[in-house]
């Protein structure tokens, strides 16, 4: 498990919880990074579209902190913003002041190791990449950034 990142107020479902910030590479150069990098704990790789992804280990913002569950209170969503693709954590449920914030990274494997999970939930999977059993519902609703602080 990472650093993790806890809200410092209540957030209501639906809100703009934070962008996911980070620099723009092609998926050549996130996987020569990965391998380049294999021995490193934690990557920060989120993908963008078929051909970029973001990589905020070098150029990232807080968000690169919140830690995965497989029963998270946030989602990422895409976004055209200026004629860019842009990566926003929105929180999927209610989220009281002083709660680790998590998404599911929907991680994707390359190569034949699994990545564990350690997220600790009731429906934890066991592993990073398992499918849920239950599609979880996209909501859209935007509001002031929130205040947080990391663990």
């Amino acid at each position: 498990k990472g650093w993790g990142l806890i809200s410092c107020e209540n957030i209501n479902k639906g809100d703009f919880v934070m962008e996911y910030c980070g620099e723009v590479i092609s998926k050549t150069t996130c996987l020569n990074r990965m391998q380049e990098n294999e021995n490193e704990k934690f990557f920060y790789f989120l993908t963008l579209n078929s051909k970029e992804c973001l990589d905020a280990s070098r150029r990232g913002n807080l968000a690169r902190f919140i830690n995965h569950s497989c029963d998270p209170n946030c989602e990422t969503q895409k976004w055209i913003v200026g004629g860019e693709v842009k990566i926003g954590i929105f929180s999927i449920k209610p989220i009281e002041k002083g709660t680790e914030l998590t998404f599911d990274y929907n991680y994707e494997r390359f190569g034949a190791s699994k990545q564990e999970c350690y997220c600790g939930s009731k429906n934890c999977r066991g592993f990073l990449g398992q499918k849920a059993k239950t599609p979880i519902t996209n909501t859209r609703k935007q509001k002031t950034p929130i205040r947080f602080k990391t663990l």
